[in-house]
């Protein structure tokens, strides 16, 4: 047995383009391990076990590498018995996934576009049905930490079909400021351009950038660049020395020197939540959890500043409540876990990859 570990070949990671809408390309990153006989890693085994990975704001597939390898490292064969497979992405307007042109939301691809949960719910529900699953049916893992646990949730109540589990990492309850007077389409009118971009710029300055992660982080060595922050660890021929010893803030702040970040803010700050489709108002975060077909595990960094013990405590009572099961899985209802994991804060998925 030890032998046949030693010859198993390691986890990769690819760095990939979809388009979204036919018109956006969107980065994406999708890492697995062959399996250990070397046969069947073609994209259409049918032992493979889709998990998707959704970021919070202003990070991207980037902030999940350490959680990739962890996972495969430790579990790459065990997951429901099959083989996993992780895809992250980056969100439109977010990391290196961005409208072609960009001209401060003057350009043709950005007219008419809203940075909105609706289109980063959309896009999601895309991914996972036209990247994920490719037409073969099965549904996908879900985790999301932050905003990526509350978009988890959005998809997971519109589209049951695609979605086998959640698993929510310190999920914010809320979508943005919802600010009046626009509804973030793009181009923005004067007002929230001026708004927009005077936020932007705040918030991008590079000491607030390392101050945020100092509040959402309990140990400050976990992003400031004293461990690698790399797929591939230390002594594989595929490790890049410099570029795992980044800083986190340095790779946020580089996600925001393109020609469109200015109007994408702008469009975040004002753009609404998520809408319930049968109603057509906005969706209240707690009535879709009551409202989950699928699987749910919480976990929350118990140090988190922002979504705090309470907040999760409250999450948990709402799932555990679902159906005739009581949230554990009991007779037929869906199963409901909290679990707190203690020295973490806002992102256990970063900073604490192996807990």
């Amino acid at each position: 047995a030890a032998a046949a570990a030693a010859a198993r070949p390691g986890p990769s990671v690819d760095a990939r383009t979809w388009m979204f809408r036919g018109v956006h390309p969107v980065h994406y990153e999708v890492a697995s391990c062959p399996p250990a006989d070397g046969g069947g890693a073609g994209e259409e085994a049918d032992d493979v076990v889709p998990l998707v990975l959704l970021a919070g704001f202003g990070v991207a597939s980037f902030h999940y590498r350490r959680l990739m390898r962890e996972l495969l490292v430790r579990d790459g064969d065990s997951l429901a018995g099959g083989r996993l497979r992780i895809y992250a992405l980056d969100y439109l307007g977010q990391g290196r996934s961005w409208p072609p042109g960009c001209d401060d939301g003057f350009s043709p691809a950005e007219d008419g576009l809203g940075y909105s949960a609706d289109t980063w719910v959309e896009q999601v529900e895309d991914f996972v049905a036209e990247v994920v699953l490719d037409g073969r049916g099965g549904r996908a893992h879900l985790l999301g930490n932050s905003v990526g646990g509350y978009l988890s949730a959005m998809l997971a109540s519109r589209r049951p079909d695609l979605v086998e589990s959640l698993t929510l990492v310190n999920a914010t309850p809320v979508w943005g400021l919802n600010l009046p007077g626009w509804d973030g389409r793009l181009p923005a009118p004067f007002l929230p351009r001026v708004i927009g971009r005077a936020g932007f710029d705040l918030i991008r300055n590079p000491d607030v950038i390392d101050k945020y992660l100092d509040s959402a982080y309990v140990h400050r060595a976990a992003h400031d660049g004293s461990h690698p922050d790399s797929f591939h660890p230390p002594g594989h021929p595929d490790h890049d020395g410099v570029e795992a010893g980044r800083t986190l803030a340095s790779r946020i702040r580089e996600c925001t020197e393109g020609d469109g970040g200015h109007a994408a803010f702008a469009s975040i700050l004002f753009s609404p939540p998520a809408s319930d489709r049968a109603t057509g108002g906005p969706a209240d975060f707690y009535a879709t959890l009551r409202g989950l077909e699928a699987d749910v595990l919480l976990l929350f960094g118990e140090e988190d500043e922002w979504c705090s013990p309470p907040v999760a405590r409250r999450m948990h009572a709402t799932l555990a409540g679902r159906g005739d099961g009581g949230g554990d899985g009991g007779e037929g209802g869906p199963a409901t876990r909290y679990v707190s994991l203690g020295g973490c804060g806002h992102c256990p998925v970063h900073e604490a990859p192996g807990a």
